[in-house]
């Protein structure tokens, strides 16, 4: 089967698909950010 005509379709739960991608995104930037303050040594001030 070729997928030549697929690859451009859009897909069909568009609004799902944002919202999963933008929540995902999301949740890494925030675990990103929390393991650098713990690194850097902000988390824990006293």
């Amino acid at each position: 089967k070729l997928v030549h005509g697929d690859v451009f379709r859009p897909p069909r739960n568009l609004v799902l698909l944002s919202a999963v991608v933008g929540t995902g995104a999301q949740l890494a930037l925030l675990v990103l950010l929390v393991i650098l303050f713990a690194i850097v040594g902000m988390l824990y001030i006293g």
